[in-house]
């Protein structure tokens, strides 16, 4: 978080010096104080920009000011809520180094995750809040389970067209039969499994069988009959980021800076002001 008032250094020598303005030189004071604090979260939003590939515009856009008042001579620069959660536990990382914290959909799961290869992606690089919702929704209706239930279906509650007959979530906690933890979508669709970036299987399986023994490409024959796509790995760490978002540089620079400009500038407006 980031303070700024008379704590500034070089603030209280220039405020002794107008001590005669009174009243005026809080105004003054207040109104430097303030003009700083919200030229710091223009040129913070302008890095945000460029240090993020494509940030969200709430990413962008979310910093707070709490302005100063006369009586209260200090203006707080930080990080607003975003998504229900605080802002700077989510952004903490990119600023200081380190593990990032759950985000609320992996503290439903248990697990950390990156998305799969089945993973809807949104126009900022994310996985798509609807379809973490989908999945979210899909596993609570069946409950949690500790590891996965091959046979399950929801033809009548999944049917989206007449090409696509079913559609399913399912979650790997312990790898098995070649299925790396995570959380997966079956799928069934007329002529195979050529849609889903996978190869079709030639083998008339049962639901919940395995086609097993060989290798296909970058892909291993545990491929079921029904396909199985993975939205959600798990991974068993915290993504770690390195420091890339200079917060506490690109504010220290900016007040150095200009700050002492902006007191001037406003001492001078008070000095016009009481003498007029």
């Amino acid at each position: 978080m980031i303070k700024l008032g008379m704590q500034v250094k070089g603030v209280k020598e220039i405020v002794s010096r107008f001590d005669f303005l009174g009243k005026e030189l809080n105004t003054a004071a207040r109104n430097a104080i303030n003009d700083m604090a919200f030229m710091v979260r223009k040129k913070q939003m302008e890095t945000v920009s460029s240090v993020f590939d494509r940030p969200k515009p709430q990413t962008v856009k979310n910093f707070f000011v709490r302005k100063a008042t006369k009586e209260n001579l200090e203006a707080t620069f930080w990080f607003d809520q975003i998504y229900g959660k605080k802002y700077d536990q989510y952004i903490l990382p990119q600023i200081e180094g380190g593990r990032r914290q759950m985000k609320r959909s992996e503290q439903r799961l248990g697990r950390f995750y990156v998305p799969g290869m089945g993973a809807k992606i949104d126009p900022y690089g994310n996985m798509q809040g609807g379809q973490i919702t989908q999945i979210l929704s899909y596993l609570r209706r069946f409950g949690d389970v500790a590891g996965y239930d091959m046979n399950r279906t929801t033809r009548s509650e999944s049917r989206k067209s007449s090409k696509t007959k079913a559609l399913e979530y399912f979650m790997v906690t312990n790898r098995r039969g070649g299925l790396k933890p995570g959380v997966y979508m079956r799928t069934e669709k007329r002529g195979g499994f050529t849609s889903t970036g996978l190869p079709r299987t030639s083998r008339k399986m049962a639901v919940g069988a395995f086609q097993a023994g060989k290798t296909v490409g970058k892909f291993h024959s545990v491929i079921r009959a029904r396909g199985a796509i993975p939205v959600m790995v798990f991974v068993k760490k915290a993504p770690s980021y390195r420091p890339r978002f200079p917060f506490f540089e690109v504010a220290d620079k900016l007040i150095n800076d200009n700050f002492f400009k902006l007191m001037d500038k406003e001492v001078a407006y008070a000095i016009k002001r009481m003498f007029r």
